[in-house]
C-alpha cells in the first residue's frame, strides 16, 4: 500500500534487487536463474559431471534464493545428469547453515559439491567443511562479499570455495538512480532492467582486489 500511495502522490518508484509484486515505474534486478546456472557451470567444470551435490535450501517463499537454486538445479540436470542432487532446508543464521552442512556431510560423506544461494549459507558451508576437514568438497556460493574474497585470498587458488556469483550491488544502486532520473526527465525506460552479474573465482581472486 505504501508504494501505491507514493505513486498516487506522483513519486517515481524504482524497485531494485528484490522484486516486489506491486506496480512500480521500473524494476532493476539481477537474473537469479542465470546466477544459479553460472554456479552450476563452474562447479561441473571443476568437479566433473559425476558426484553428489548438496543444495543448502531456503524457504520457497524467498523468491531470490528459490530462483537461484532452481537455475542451478536445472542447469545441473542439463549438463551433468549423473550428478546426484540432495536438497536440505536451512533457515536461519550462518551458524544454522554451518550446523546444517556439518550434519549433511556426516549423513552423506559422498558429497563432492555444495551450492549456496546467498552469502551466509556460503560462509556457513565453508566453515563446516573446514571444521570437518572436508576441503575436498567444492562450494559454489553467492554474493561475492568482501569476506568471501578474503577467504579466497587467504586460501589461494586451491580454496574449496571455488566461486561466488557477484551481484555488484553498487551497479544495481547506480542503475536504479539513473533509471529514476530518466523517468523524471520524461524518457521511456524498459519496465524490467537486468544488471550484470558474473563469477568471482578463487583462481582469479587477486583480480577482485580494489584499492
Amino acid at each position: 500500500p505504501y508504494i501505491d500511495k507514493a505513486r498516487e502522490a506522483g513519486i517515481v518508484v524504482v524497485n531494485w534487487d528484490i522484486e516486489t509484486q506491486a506496480e512500480v515505474d521500473a524494476k532493476i534486478l539481477t537474473d537469479n536463474f542465470e546466477g544459479g546456472a553460472m554456479g552450476a557451470d563452474y562447479l561441473v567444470e571443476r568437479m566433473g559431471d559425476e558426484g553428489t551435490v548438496l543444495i543448502v535450501d531456503d524457504l520457497e517463499s524467498v523468491t531470490s534464493t528459490y530462483e537461484r537454486n532452481k537455475g542451478f538445479e536445472d542447469r545441473m540436470k542439463e549438463i551433468a545428469p549423473n550428478v546426484k542432487i540432495i536438497r536440505q532446508l536451512s533457515s536461519g543464521t550462518r551458524d544454522t547453515h554451518r550446523s546444517t552442512v556439518e550434519n549433511m556431510l556426516q549423513a552423506y560423506p559422498e558429497i563432492t559439491g555444495i551450492f549456496c544461494a546467498d552469502g551466509d549459507r556460503t560462509i556457513g558451508a565453508y566453515t563446516a567443511c573446514q571444521a570437518n576437514n572436508r576441503q575436498d568438497v567444492l562450494i559454489a556460493g553467492y554474493d561475492a562479499t568482501p569476506e568471501e574474497l578474503q577467504i579466497m585470498l587467504d586460501d589461494g587458488p586451491e580454496c574449496n570455495m571455488i566461486c561466488a556469483t557477484a551481484l555488484h550491488p553498487d551497479r544495481l544502486g547506480s542503475l536504479a538512480v539513473e533509471t529514476a532520473y530518466q523517468i523524471l526527465q520524461g524518457e521511456e525506460v524498459e519496465p524490467v532492467i537486468y544488471s550484470e552479474i558474473d563469477l568471482m573465482k578463487a583462481t582469479e581472486a587477486q583480480d577482485w582486489v580494489t584499492e
